[in-house]
C-alpha cells in the first residue's frame, strides 16, 4: 500500500452564538473529518449538519480563511514498518 499526500482544506467550526471553539474540520474532493476540540462532546448522531453548541445550542459556522495544509495518510502497516 502506498504512503499519500495530498492537499487538504482545514477550516475551524465555531458557534455563532458565544463564540465557541468546537474543532476543526478537515477536507478533501472526497472526504469531510470532524477534528473535535478535547472538551466538546461528539456530535450525538454523527452527522455535521445537526452540530450544535454545546455551551449554548447555537448554530454553528466554518471559520477562517480556505487555508490548505499538506496532510499525510500514512496506513498502519506502513507506520509500523517506518517504526522498525
Amino acid at each position: 500500500m502506498a504512503i499519500s499526500t495530498e492537499r487538504m482544506l482545514v477550516r475551524e467550526v465555531k458557534c455563532f452564538l458565544c463564540g465557541y471553539t468546537l474543532g476543526e474540520v478537515l477536507m478533501n474532493a472526497v472526504h469531510q473529518v470532524f477534528r473535535r476540540a478535547p472538551t466538546c462532546p461528539p456530535p450525538p448522531d454523527g452527522r455535521l449538519s445537526r452540530l450544535r453548541c454545546p455551551r449554548c445550542g447555537g448554530a454553528v459556522y466554518l471559520e477562517g480563511a480556505e487555508t490548505t495544509a499538506e496532510w499525510t495518510a500514512i496506513p498502519a502497516r506502513a507506520a509500523a514498518a517506518l517504526r522498525n
